[in-house]
């Protein structure tokens, strides 16, 4: 199975922030095994912002939805401070933006 052995307590020292975070390495290898640079990516369960940190390293498009307004800030949070802190490899064509849904 996939998933064997990729939950922790905590990422890189820091606690999990949600009961069913990801690693952010883990979303990564599923995005690249099923995503190309520059598509989009809808995750309607986005509770920690493991995937919005993930396409943004890889440079997919994110969309994030979740129902707790707890949950929803720090995933903001999260995907804020990657962008902020960006790898050094990835190229940052555009800011990231607010778009409409209806």
């Amino acid at each position: 199975h996939y998933w064997n052995g990729m939950m922790r307590d905590s990422e890189r020292g820091v606690p999990r922030v949600h009961p069913t975070q990801k690693p952010v390495a883990v979303m990564e290898w599923v995005l690249q095994e099923t995503t190309q640079p520059g598509e989009s990516v809808l995750d309607p369960y986005m509770g920690s912002g493991s995937t919005g940190v993930a396409c943004l390293k890889l440079g997919r498009k994110f969309t994030g939805i979740e129902i707790d307004a707890g949950y929803f800030e720090i995933a903001c949070d999260r995907v804020r401070k990657a962008y902020a802190q960006p790898d050094m490899f990835v190229d940052r064509t555009q800011e990231p933006r607010q778009e409409t849904l209806l």
